[in-house]
């Protein structure tokens, strides 16, 4: 290995574990989702901050959801709806995860950063 080499391969493991650590900090890969953006009927309803423990009440004239936030993700623990499909998908963290309640018409985006919204919890 000549001394060129040495000094290339340096510089592209510094520059690889600087861009590393700066997707980590901000949330921007797609793994570490720190935000989630409430729809219903399709309308953005407001954001959620993963990173405060807190449950989140979605009323519509469609149905009822309860939102738990908890560990850096969220889950709908609760919905009225007959299939339950949206209760039954778990725990979602991960940038670009969703939470889909079709009967009740709410979605729930797990993103990197806020667009500036807050939601209203009860």
């Amino acid at each position: 290995m000549r001394k060129l080499d040495a000094i290339i391969l340096v510089t592209v493991f510094a520059v690889s574990a600087v861009a590393f650590l700066i997707v980590n900090h901000y949330g921007g890969g797609g793994n570490a989702g720190r935000y989630a953006e409430i729809y219903v009927e399709n309308k953005p309803a407001g954001t959620i901050d993963l990173r405060e423990d807190r449950l989140v009440e979605v009323e519509n004239a469609d149905g009822y959801n309860l939102l738990e936030v908890k560990d850096g993700s969220i889950r709908m623990l609760e919905a009225d709806c007959l299939s339950q499909t949206c209760v039954n998908t778990g725990a979602k963290s991960e940038g670009g995860s969703m939470i889909v309640c079709l009967p009740n018409r709410v979605v729930v985006k797990i993103v990197g950063a806020p667009e500036g919204v807050d939601i209203v919890a009860n």
